[in-house]
């Protein structure tokens, strides 16, 4: 593959904006987590400018959040978030949960991973262990869903 046709797949993939609603949402939180966590995030800038924030893909169902970073254009960082987090069923310590846990990715950069200094840093917020506890009960759904779909075979 070409790193021209690379560049195009990475715009693709990034392509769908948060909506307005969303952003502003987006943006009120990542301002609580930075201020809640003011020895980790505070150098991190209040506003959001410094790195775009998308929707991700339409079929993820199992990724809840990812960061991406486009070296080719000056480390520019993306945040994709799951359209699931914003849906009013869903428990608002999904949304915080995913946002802290790119934050720390953003913080770290692409190297860290899930490492411990990454799983040090993450654990370390107040309401971890409630987010986890969400997390995997989101999880589990996903599971139950995936469990009783009858797949479809072509004939």
């Amino acid at each position: 593959m070409s790193l021209k046709s690379k560049k195009s797949q990475n715009r693709k993939q990034f392509s769908t904006p948060l909506s307005v609603e969303h952003l502003l949402k987006v943006q009120a939180i990542y301002n609580v987590i930075r201020k809640s966590r003011q020895g980790l995030f505070i150098e991190m800038p209040s506003a959001t400018h410094w790195f775009r924030m998308r929707y991700m893909r339409n079929h993820a169902i199992r990724t809840l959040g990812s960061i991406h970073w486009d070296q080719s254009d000056g480390m520019l960082i993306t945040m994709s978030l799951n359209r699931v987090l914003f849906d009013d069923a869903t428990d608002p310590i999904l949304l915080f949960g995913v946002i802290h846990h790119e934050m720390c990715h953003m913080l770290l950069g692409p190297e860290a991973k899930h490492g411990s200094v990454f799983q040090d840093l993450e654990s370390g917020w107040f309401d971890y262990w409630y987010y986890q506890g969400m997390k995997d009960e989101y999880y589990k759904s996903v599971k139950a869903v995936e469990g009783n779909c009858i797949p479809v075979v072509n004939e």
